[in-house]
């Protein structure tokens, strides 16, 4: 992990670097303050449309949340058939165990009854 060293400065003000990392002005944990657009910046912005990227961003985010959601659906089924598969193939051997024991307990009784009668 990194380590974080506080250093101050002459006129008082405490600056924390980091060794090993990085830290953003967008980090997510808060460490940095993010600058804020101000209120003609967003204007033109709305007017203008400077930042066509977010359109593509968007299309490119739907588009994996698609690929999870269909990789998802796709494993649910492949796990759905396989589990199904199985309670078949469980309860055919057991149909098969049943008969044979009954077969075999038969038999037994028939037995019994040569050797006593």
């Amino acid at each position: 992990m990194a380590e974080e060293k506080t250093v101050t400065t002459a006129g008082g003000e405490k600056k924390s670097t980091a060794s090993d990392t990085v830290t953003t002005s967008t980090s997510p944990a808060g460490n940095g303050k993010k600058k804020r657009k101000g209120f003609v910046s967003r204007i033109w912005n709305f007017v203008f449309r400077s930042n066509k990227d977010d359109f593509e961003k968007r299309l490119q985010c739907i588009s994996k949340e698609e690929t999870s959601v269909m990789s998802r659906m796709n494993n649910r089924s492949r796990s759905w058939r396989r589990t199904s598969r199985h309670i078949i193939l469980f309860s055919v051997l057991f149909e098969v165990y049943n008969f044979l024991f009954s077969v075999s307990f038969r038999f037994l009784l028939l037995l019994y009854e040569f050797i006593i009668c």
